[in-house]
């Protein structure tokens, strides 16, 4: 079987972390859990080196964190989430009320983000690949599906691809112009340019300005 080791808190080896039901603090253990092929992650796991592989059941080898108190564990992610509540509300015992408050006031604020970042658009390219970025690494990505990512590369590409062709075609009726004709691919590129960023801009709009 294939053997994936990850640790999604590498803060665990120098910060004492602690357990939101009791305040004791936590100590790291040792967790596996296996991936069976056909799961909705297998392909995440498949693709870590950045060239798909396709395995079959996965050994997945990580680090969690464990309340001897309470026999509790806590997954790096879900502890990450109480910590911010804890410093928050400035207190180790925390209810999961609490920790929901705050991971819902912590959602607003990003989603409120999103929303400002859209004047970056106006920048081709840079300004879709900042947007693209703050959404699918952060807390926005529960709100995109599997592959959105590549969906809308694939559109700004298809859209400057065509731009650039409808631009060309509208300076055949010109080219008796030696001005246009020799700056004909600067009249296509930089006008296209600025399409790239509009499947992002739509996808903000339509995905997080009624959340």
């Amino acid at each position: 079987m294939h053997k994936v080791y990850e640790n999604d808190d590498v803060m665990m080896y120098f910060k004492k972390r602690y357990c939101h039901c009791c305040g004791n603090i936590l100590n790291r253990k040792r967790t596996e859990r296996i991936i069976y092929k056909g799961d909705p992650e297998h392909k995440a796991y498949c693709t870590i080196s950045g060239k798909y592989k396709p395995y079959g059941d996965i050994l997945v080898i990580g680090k969690a964190y464990y309340c001897l108190l309470c026999n509790k564990y806590f997954s790096c992610d879900a502890q990450g989430e109480i910590i911010k509540a804890q410093k928050y509300y400035k207190k180790h015992i925390v209810t999961k009320e609490e920790i929901m408050t705050v991971y819902n006031m912590e959602m607003q604020i990003c989603l409120r983000n999103i929303l400002k970042l859209r004047w970056i658009l106006s920048i081709p390219v840079v300004g879709a690949i900042i947007c693209l970025f703050y959404i699918f690494s952060g807390k926005l990505n529960i709100y995109t599906e599997d592959r959105d990512a590549i969906k809308l590369v694939l559109s700004s590409v298809l859209l400057f691809a065509v731009m650039a062709l409808i631009i060309k075609f509208v300076l055949l009726f010109f080219n008796n112009i030696d001005f246009i004709n020799n700056y004909t691919h600067w009249f296509m590129l930089i006008p296209s340019l600025f399409t790239v960023n509009i499947p992002t801009l739509w996808y903000i709009n339509h995905n997080f300005k009624n959340e």
